[in-house]
């Protein structure tokens, strides 16, 4: 048995740092619209189409955060990384300049066949 370790190979620990507390959020609507053709008295045909929105996960204090390779930069010449790329929510207090409350910045909608 090593040291704070168990012969399992997992370590315990009680230390415990940060409040556990997360309020998510996460915007969503989908709508469609169906109809039923009757083409002849023995052939139906059913179509339709249908439309999503899935808004991006939010956290109401803004503890949300993500990375961006286009801002991550190494110095070899020092040895250290001058940017570590990652991009903290727009409500955060420390938020990113124009970065929204998501930090997502793609599309988050569809329309497809129903």
């Amino acid at each position: 048995m090593t040291p704070g370790g168990s012969s399992t190979g997992f370590y315990v620990s009680s230390f415990l740092q940060g409040n556990a507390s997360r309020y998510y959020r996460a915007n969503q609507l989908g709508i469609y619209l169906q109809d039923k053709f009757q083409v002849t008295p023995t052939l139906s045909l059913t179509a339709g189409i249908r439309y999503d929105w899935d808004g991006g996960l939010t956290e109401k204090q803004g503890r949300i955060f993500n990375f961006s390779p286009d801002l991550y930069s190494y110095s070899s010449a020092t040895d250290t990384i001058t940017n570590p790329g990652f991009i903290i929510a727009g409500n955060n207090k420390n938020g990113t300049q124009g970065v929204s409350s998501t930090t997502l910045t793609g599309r988050q909608w569809g329309i497809g066949p129903r």
